[in-house]
């Protein structure tokens, strides 16, 4: 059974820009990879529901004494998660919402925290799931893949939304129940990915799970939609 390490800000502060991170899957064809190698052990072991594939990337540094913590600052729909680099003291319970493999050390390394229920729902169903953390880890590292992919809490999106990331100048991001009409025209990269059994096939059939925008022209990154509430 991989156990779970301390969170190693250097680790995290090294994670490429989103933008660098899905170039590089994709020219090396490590995406595809990821997806046919690792997609039908989720549901192999039957944690689909719970957990997903994510592109190790991120979006600022954290400072010393810091966690990249996510809260629930709106829970009905649309709802919105806001992550930014918060004190470990952060006074809510608060559990591993993405998660890279070092297999070398049998360890799981926790890159980013939830304080939303389901992500300590998901962690759960983690703790039983040893078989599964076993043979993922073997074969992302077998195909070159444990440092580019990683795992995902995952949450259902209302119906006719869709999970989307925006990014702001400062260090913080916005995870919101996005309509599709709503980004229309914006450049957007897939993020992570959920799988579910499929009948036809006999394997697994993948999904978007998160989307995260990107600036045109380069530059900081910014959205063109005005916050549900004021960032802090």
């Amino acid at each position: 059974m991989l156990q779970m390490q301390q969170f190693d800000r250097s680790r995290f502060n090294s994670l490429p820009e989103i933008e660098r991170a899905d170039a590089e899957a994709r020219e090396s064809n490590e995406l595809s990879a990821a997806l046919h190698s690792l997609g039908p052990i989720f549901v192999k072991h039957g944690v689909h529901e719970s957990w997903g594939l994510s592109l190790l990337h991120k979006h600022w540094d954290v400072g010393v004494d810091e966690l990249p913590i996510q809260d629930v600052t709106k829970s009905e729909t649309p709802m919105e998660f806001e992550s930014k680099s918060r004190a470990s003291s952060f006074g809510k319970p608060f559990f591993p919402s993405v998660l890279a493999i070092k297999i070398q050390q049998e360890k799981l390394e926790p890159l980013e925290f939830s304080a939303d229920p389901s992500v300590s729902e998901a962690n759960n169903v983690l703790a039983s799931a040893s078989a599964f953390l076993e043979e993922v880890a073997s074969t992302a590292t077998e195909n070159n893949l444990e440092g580019r992919f990683g795992l995902i809490a995952l949450r259902d999106a209302a119906s006719g939304y869709d999970l989307v990331e925006f990014n702001f100048v400062e260090p913080l991001s916005l995870v919101r129940e996005t309509k599709p009409e709503e980004i229309l025209g914006q450049r957007v990269i897939e993020t992570s990915w959920r799988f579910a059994p499929d009948a036809v096939g006999g394997t697994c059939t993948r999904s978007c799970f998160s989307r995260c925008t990107t600036p045109s022209g380069g530059g900081g990154h910014r959205h063109d939609h005005t916050p549900a509430h004021r960032p802090g």
